[in-house]
């Protein structure tokens, strides 16, 4: 019995949950302070982004360029190749 009130009492029980009377406001003073001047970490991040950003154009085109070689994909770009004449073909 002693077991099954320890087990079953914390879920049966009221609980009251009230804020406390006294409640602080995030304030500016709460913010870290930086150390060290941000131009130059803002600088090396930037120059990280474009050489991403330049690599990742650059292997967009090459994969572009091998799907269009291989024929991977028709774009319509151009006018398809007129088939040959032969003896079996009119001429327009």
């Amino acid at each position: 019995m002693g077991l099954l009130r320890k087990c079953v009492s914390p879920i049966l029980t009221i609980k009251r949950f009230k804020a406390s009377p006294v409640q602080c406001y995030p304030h500016m003073n709460e913010l870290p302070v930086p150390w060290c001047p941000w131009q130059p970490w803002y600088e090396e991040r930037q120059r990280y982004y474009g050489s991403v950003l330049i690599a990742g154009f650059l292997w967009w085109c090459f994969s572009f360029g091998m799907v269009q070689y291989t024929g991977g994909i028709f774009l319509n770009w151009h006018l398809p190749e007129m088939p040959p004449r032969g003896p079996k073909t009119e001429p327009c």
